[in-house]
Parts: structure tokens; sequence; C-alpha cells
């Protein structure tokens, strides 16, 4: 039941990744158009370009990107137990993937409580997500080994 969630909260944090980039190819470009044109709306789009600001880490833009984050760090505290195996790799997936939820928990409450400021709000978690960066050259090693190593015999196995 554990796997079960922790997927459908990946799966849900791929979408909020994607939201965005749909909206930078999508809506982005046409309200930049009707504001450059005047055309009918331009009042509307203005205020829009504006919430979309990628610039800002407290736009609608960036928010979809950090609740993604926010997602991954919440899956990292649902499977750091889970994933701690018998192999170096395993471990180090465990660990890093646990201590970037819990680190990443722990700046969204300084944040809440104000400890942070919004200006710092992409130093401080972006610096966190690096974190990621070990946990998928980890991976690589897990996978590689899974892959090449041949599967054992079971009982139920044709003679």
């Amino acid at each position: 039941m554990l796997a079960i969630i922790a997927a459908t909260i990946v799966l849900i944090s791929v979408l909020a990744f994607i939201i965005p980039k749909f909206i930078a190819v999508w809506t982005i470009p046409m309200l930049a158009e009707t504001i450059s044109t005047g055309a009918m709306g331009a009042d509307l789009a203005d205020p829009l370009l504006r919430l979309l600001n990628v610039s800002i880490p407290f736009s609608l833009y960036t928010s979809f990107d950090y609740l993604g984050f926010w997602l991954y760090a919440v899956f990292g505290l649902l499977v750091a137990g889970a994933l701690y195996g018998e192999n170096m790799s395993a471990k180090i997936t465990a660990v890093t993937v646990g201590v970037f939820g819990f680190v990443y928990h722990g700046l969204l409450a300084a944040l809440l409580f104000g400890t942070i400021a919004p200006t710092d709000i992409e130093s401080w978690f972006l610096s966190v997500s690096g974190l990621l960066l070990i946990l998928t050259v980890a991976m690589i090693f897990s996978f590689r080994r899974v892959l090449v190593t041949p599967p054992l015999a079971t009982n139920n196995d044709p003679q």
C-alpha cells in the first residue's frame, strides 16, 4: 500500500513539473503577443503575465516547480526505509532521499514561520535539490546491478 501511495505522489509531482512547462509553451507566448499587439484581452493579459513571472520565486509558475520538489520530498520520506538495502548504492540512495525529505520539509517549515525570506527561497530550496543528483547517480548503480544480475531460480520454474 505504501508503494502505491509513493508511486502516486511521484506521478503527481511529475504533473506538477509539466504544468509550468506547458504554461511556458502555450500561455506565456499568447499573453505576450496579446499585450504587444494590444488585442482584445490585453488588459487581462498583463496581470496574468506578471503572475507567471519565472524570475519571482513566489509566482504561480515557480510555485508549481516547488510543489513538484515538495512531492519528491514526501516520496523520500515514504520510501527511505524501504530503499535501505544490502549494497552501498542502496544505502546511499535511501539515506540521500531521506535526508532530502527531512531537509526540504525543514526548509518549508522555516519558510512558513518566516525564517527564510521570500527573496531567498530559490537559493535555499534549490541548493537542497542538489541531493537529487546524488540520488540519481546512486540509483544508476542500483539499476545497473539489477539489470546485469541473472534472476534467481524458484521452485515454480520449469525444469
